[in-house]
């Protein structure tokens, strides 16, 4: 499958552009503010895709292809310089978090999922919606039995 860059003024860059947003907003809520890499607060913490998404741009909303991890301590050198030892330390987390066989695993999931074309784009902003308002009201709910 060939990549190709969004032209960013089209209407399906726009609708890419509010999924990732809506895509980080879930991942933090549901796994905190945390590192994943360090368990720890660090520096510009963000979500990392495993496998990229140039390479495995099927995998780009997948829950399971996602770590939070700091820019400098985690994300650059495990995408920008893999030999190392602190890209190496990170795969060796990665390996702890998901499993020795996650790869495999984010490969089946890339096999039956279909292409991002603009219906499946609108049925997933959908989904976020959704799934934001669901984690929202759980994250504001006042405490049971507790007198104001």
């Amino acid at each position: 499958m060939k990549y190709s860059k969004l032209n960013k003024s089209s209407d399906r860059g726009r609708l890419i552009k509010r999924l990732d947003k809506m895509f980080s907003q879930i991942i933090s809520l549901e796994r905190g503010s945390n590192c994943e890499i360090h368990g720890k607060i660090c520096d510009r913490v963000g979500n990392m895709h495993i496998l990229s998404k140039q390479a495995h741009p099927r995998l780009r909303f997948v829950k399971e292809n996602i770590v939070r991890c700091g820019w400098f301590c985690g994300h650059y050198w495990s995408h920008h310089n893999s030999d190392d030892p602190r890209a190496q330390f990170v795969q060796k987390r990665i390996i702890e978090i998901h499993g020795a066989d996650y790869k495999n695993k984010l490969y089946e999931i890339e096999r039956f999922l279909g292409q991002h074309n603009s219906l499946y784009l609108q049925a997933l902003e959908i989904k976020f919606r959704q799934e934001l308002e669901v984690l929202n009201a759980n994250r504001i709910q006042p405490h049971e039995g507790r007198e104001e």
